[in-house]
């Protein structure tokens, strides 16, 4: 997908559209891996990897033609794409925050932002694999049962995305002194469902809202919140696993 990406890229970086040619390619390549080359049960476990790679794959496109980056050489683009602090769990980060990045210090506030990133992480899988899990089985009302077991799915995302967080910081990934992947308090106690949807994972927000939504705006209000709504399925929607090709 990588190797993909960057020949579509060499080919298209003076066109003025390097970042759809790229997109269309790797989710061209996605959906093949899906459906066709790849058996369900492997595809399940790297799948998350994947979609962090098209979407850093992808940006790099867009940036190079916003002007916000040059072409990178391939060491550059693989040690971006392939970075383990961002590959496994993700989040997405532009090109721009990994070479930011590389000349980033270790700070006293840093520091506390990745010790409270990783007591949130083991406190967030506590809940969702042992307290709420027995308290789900334990509850003999189904509106409560109901609810902790939202709870408990809800509490295994945030530790992925608190863990995720930990990682990035520990790499030196900053934004305006700060680093988040996603703010609990905003989907528990939500203003708005359109605050539910931002907060639950904030670089993939971005990521939607930048290149896709506001690269699309020139077709009319509708087709671009459709395409990134479309974006957002193509991105979160799983194949069953228990589906034999």
């Amino acid at each position: 997908l990588v190797l993909l990406a960057y020949l579509m890229m060499m080919l298209s970086w003076n066109s003025g559209k390097c970042g759809l040619t790229v997109l269309i390619s790797t989710v061209v390549f996605f959906i093949i891996c899906e459906w066709v080359l790849v058996e369900p049960e492997l595809w399940h476990m790297v799948r998350g990897s994947v979609i962090v790679l098209l979407m850093k794959v992808s940006s790099v496109g867009f940036d190079i033609d916003g002007g916000v980056i040059t072409p990178p050489c391939l060491s550059l683009f693989l040690g971006y794409s392939l970075s383990p602090s961002s590959l496994i769990f993700g989040p997405f980060v532009t090109m721009t925050q990994y070479k930011q990045s590389k000349t980033s210090k270790l700070t006293w506030s840093s520091a506390v932002d990745i010790s409270n990133s990783i007591v949130l992480a083991y406190i967030t899988v506590l809940l969702s694999t042992c307290i709420l899990s027995d308290t789900t089985h334990l509850s003999t009302n189904t509106l409560v049962s109901s609810y902790m077991t939202a709870l408990s799915f809800r509490t295994s995302h945030y530790f992925v995305c608190y863990l995720s967080q930990a990682s990035s910081l520990i790499a030196g990934y900053q934004h305006d002194g700060k680093f988040k992947v996603v703010s609990p308090e905003m989907v528990e106690v939500p203003r708005s469902m359109a605050k539910v949807a931002v907060a639950w994972n904030l670089p993939m927000h971005y990521w939607l809202k930048t290149y896709v939504y506001k690269k699309s705006r020139g077709l009319g209000p509708f087709i671009s919140a459709f395409l990134t709504y479309a974006a957002s399925s193509l991105l979160h929607v799983q194949r069953n696993i228990n589906q034999k090709l």
